[in-house]
Formats: C-alpha cells, sequence, structure tokens
C-alpha cells in the first residue's frame, strides 16, 4: 500500500485541515508512545526506543507525519494494546528456547525487559534491607503501568523479591511464572583430569 501523504490526511479529516502542523505533530507524540515498541529492537519496551531524544525532534514528527501508512498505523495501533508479553523481572538473556517454549506456552508476543534503572534494582537488592517494599516500589510502578491482563511476568531474582512481585503480578491479574531447569552434568579428560561441567537446560515454565 502507498503510503499516504499529510494532505491525504488532511483530505480524510476536515477538522484537520484548520489545525497547524505542529498541533498535528504534539497529537501524534503520545500516540506513538503507545506504539514504539515497533520502532525498538526486540525485547525493549516504549521506556528504552532506539533513540530516546528523536520523539523530542520536529523534524522526526514531520517526516513521521509525511510517510505514515495510515492504515498500517491504526492497525498497528490496535495490535499494541492486544499483543500479549512477557515481561522480565530477571538478570539473564532468555535462549531462543526459553523464548519458543514462551510463545507455545502462553502465547507470548513479544519480550519487555526493564529499564536500566529498575534493572539494577532488580539485580542488587541490598542484603542488609529489614523490609522490600519502599525499595520495590520503582518496579512495582512499572508492572501497573506496563501490564495488561493475562500478560506474563518472569519473576527471578533474589528469594524475598521474588515472593513479593509473584504475589503482587497475580494480584494486578497478570501471570507470574518462574523457569524449571535440569542439571546434565559432562565429563571429559583434560590433562589427566576428570573435569565435571554441569550444563543447566530449560524445561519449561511453572506458575507460582
Amino acid at each position: 500500500m502507498r503510503p499516504v501523504g499529510a494532505s491525504s490526511i488532511f483530505a480524510l479529516c476536515p477538522i484537520c485541515q484548520r489545525i497547524q502542523m505542529t498541533k498535528i505533530i504534539a497529537k501524534f507524540q503520545w500516540i506513538l508512545n503507545h506504539i514504539n515498541i515497533y520502532l525498538c529492537q526486540q525485547g525493549q519496551t516504549r521506556r528504552s526506543p532506539l533513540q530516546p531524544n528523536m520523539f523530542k525532534n520536529t523534524s522526526f514528527w514531520t517526516a513521521f507525519v509525511y510517510n505514515i501508512d495510515y492504515n498500517s498505523f491504526i492497525n498497528l495501533k490496535k495490535d499494541y494494546k492486544t499483543m500479549k508479553k512477557l515481561i522480565l523481572l530477571f538478570s539473564h538473556n532468555l535462549t531462543d528456547v526459553q523464548k519458543e517454549d514462551a510463545k507455545g506456552s502462553f502465547g507470548v508476543e513479544s519480550f519487555v525487559v526493564l529499564p536500566a534503572d529498575l534493572q539494577t534494582i532488580w539485580s542488587n537488592v541490598p542484603a542488609d534491607l529489614e523490609d522490600l517494599n519502599d525499595y520495590l516500589q520503582p518496579v512495582r510502578d512499572f508492572l501497573v503501568e506496563e501490564l495488561a491482563p493475562d500478560d506474563v511476568v518472569l519473576v527471578q531474582g533474589d528469594f524475598g523479591a521474588t515472593c513479593a512481585m509473584a504475589s503482587f503480578v497475580k494480584s494486578i491479574t497478570g501471570i507470574a511464572v518462574y523457569a524449571t531447569t535440569k542439571r546434565n552434568v559432562e565429563e571429559r579428560e583434560l590433562d589427566g583430569k576428570i573435569v565435571k561441567t554441569s550444563v543447566f537446560e530449560h524445561v519449561r515454565f511453572r506458575r507460582f
């Protein structure tokens, strides 16, 4: 389908004929915030676009308005709302086997990693804190914003933080899971010594 130019958009909507370009650009800013997952690499979220400052650039928005495929844009906007996500409260990268399992077992279509600041919080829970409630609040805020009903959250990390966040995920209609593995021990001879190597293989995601 040939992209619809700005003049075509104006023709489709008479009201737009009376709106200045700067106002149109402003309208598109909040809309794109809901679909910029399509402008990110897989596994990133709308909080982590490829170029965070590009959304503040007027020339970017002008180009967006002039080159938008109107029908595709509307479809992407609808798709984002219904796309099932796996959100990672996790300190490692998912393997290809784990991604395929999430897609097959839960119908997951996209993978959402924590923004860098929240990943630091999740991966570095202080051992000396008496209570984690305040410490984990930024992660809760992120989940409230990001999570849709029946989205899946992989929760693995500090034992106390994991228990707290798994319970929280379920309380806001999410599905909290953790990964199960089996250990395969391999032995080989190296310089006259027997070396044992443990290889952990993903088995499945199990609900809390």
